[in-house]
């Protein structure tokens, strides 16, 4: 979480919603760990891998709340709004040899 805080520049008043969005990234990223693999397992991943998708949902969400362009008389100020989406590859790609693979399924095949 503070980790989380530290690289998006979190605002005083916003801890609660990063962290619902950093408990939901862990249960998320729990849920794709291979079979008999646990966040202590992971080499000292998990945790930044948490911070870093629980950031990017949190900042998504912001970004799609907060106006991202307003005006006041003869000047317009245009916020940064840029896709956070690469945090949460980031952390994917840092995580893959103790995930699943998603691309992986079983078909069972009567004969």
């Amino acid at each position: 979480m503070a980790l989380a805080m530290e690289l998006g520049g979190v605002r005083k008043g916003e801890e609660q919603g990063l962290l619902l969005a950093c408990q939901l990234a862990r249960e998320e990223l729990t849920g794709m760990l291979k079979p008999g693999v646990v966040p202590a397992d992971c080499a000292g991943r998990f945790a930044p891998a948490v911070a870093k998708m629980g950031l990017c949902d949190w900042l998504a969400l912001r970004r799609a709340v907060e106006p991202g362009k307003f005006t006041a008389g003869d000047v317009t100020v245009e916020t940064g709004r840029g896709d956070p989406s690469h945090l949460r590859r980031q952390a994917l790609r840092q995580m893959a040899p103790y995930l699943t693979d998603p691309a992986f399924f079983l078909w069972e095949v009567k004969g």
